[in-house]
């Protein structure tokens, strides 16, 4: 099932990768969330398998067209929680802006 999801995710970054323009391509991020700040809906995400150069924890926010699969929205979201989050430009304070969080 993990194996599905993971080629799934690829598949859609790729198709992605031929439709939008460099500038807009998302990334994957994926471990657990180590703090959430309801005030500027942002959270931040320990990865499990960091890319060289980047930076861990990953900032990301949470925006009105944030996407929320297995919970309804970001109140629902804790430290210690794993998510799978899909993120793409970056927002005024240099957060990823998180198009998708799925919670694992």
């Amino acid at each position: 099932m993990k194996t599905s999801r993971s080629l799934l995710a690829m598949i859609l970054l790729l198709s992605k990768a031929l439709i939008l323009p460099a500038n807009t391509l998302a990334e994957v991020i994926e471990g657990k969330i180590v703090l959430t700040d309801a005030s500027t809906q942002n959270i931040s995400i320990k990865q499990e398998h960091p890319m060289a150069g980047k930076p861990d924890p990953v900032y990301l926010s949470i925006t009105s067209e944030t996407r929320f699969t297995g919970i309804s929205d970001f109140s629902q979201l804790k430290p210690g929680d794993q998510v799978r989050a899909e993120a793409s430009q970056k927002d005024a304070s240099g957060n990823l802006q998180a198009a998708a969080i799925e919670k694992t």
